[in-house]
């Protein structure tokens, strides 16, 4: 059986770019362009079947695909605004039921990769995302948790979403295994909350990590998300 890849870069840049600013595949890290990077890893690992699904400053993308010579099939997302789901079920369209596993969201993938890719290079794993600030020391406050639980099975360190989960390494594969099972269905988040309370969650009375967010990648849309108990203030904040 082929493998096809299906390749989602129809959002908008993100929460941290300006609104007109390029698709965020096409950017240079290292002298060499996202979206190159991540088709050549591809092609690398035995996979030359590429649907490219896009929406955001789609021709920009398109133009840049038929200058570099490369073999992929091009889905527009005409809902990419408002729908990112969308661009998953056009991703898998046409596909045999086996041929792919199917998340409800981006972001289930998301999880799961680092999940799996996490797994093998450690003893634990926390989960961050990138618009959140940390309490000072607050890696010796999850140390401390570790050591007054010592039978403790999943850490939350923060009040909201899956921000500040701590995972012991080897537990990681069972909580990937509840996002394949489930995330046709449900967000990430809800999935990993279920999993983790039946398997030992431990939740201090605070948060090393404060959500400082705002805009959602959605055009317009906002999360205005504050952990009230968030234990930094001031100059302790880093």
């Amino acid at each position: 059986m082929s493998t096809r890849a299906a390749v989602l870069v129809a959002g908008l840049p993100g929460r941290d770019f300006p609104r007109d600013s390029p698709p965020k595949c096409l950017l240079h890290v290292e002298g060499r362009v996202i979206l190159e990077r991540l088709l050549t890893a591809i092609r690398d690992g035995g996979v030359g079947d590429i649907r490219l699904v896009v929406g955001y400053e789609a021709k920009q993308i398109e133009r840049w695909v038929e200058a570099m010579g490369l073999a992929v099939e091009i889905a527009p997302n005409p809902d990419w605004r408002t729908d990112a789901v969308a661009s998953m079920e056009i991703g898998l369209a046409g596909a045999p039921g086996d041929a792919y596993l199917a998340w409800r969201t981006k972001q289930n993938y998301d999880f799961g990769e680092a999940f799996r890719l996490s797994a093998a290079m450690g003893d634990y794993y926390m989960h961050v995302e990138d618009d959140v600030i940390a309490c000072r020391d607050w890696d010796l406050y999850v140390f401390q948790e570790m050591e007054r639980r010592p039978s403790w099975g999943v850490l939350r360190m923060a009040q909201g979403g899956a921000i500040g989960f701590v995972f012991r390494a080897r537990d990681l594969p069972a909580a990937r295994e509840a996002l394949v099972a489930h995330g046709r269905t449900k967000p990430a988040d809800w999935i990993i909350e279920e999993h983790v309370a039946r398997h030992g969650l431990v939740r201090p009375r605070y948060s090393v990590f404060q959500h400082v967010g705002r805009h959602r990648s959605l055009a317009g849309a906002t999360q205005p998300v504050v952990f009230e108990d968030f234990i930094g203030t001031g100059g302790d904040d880093a």
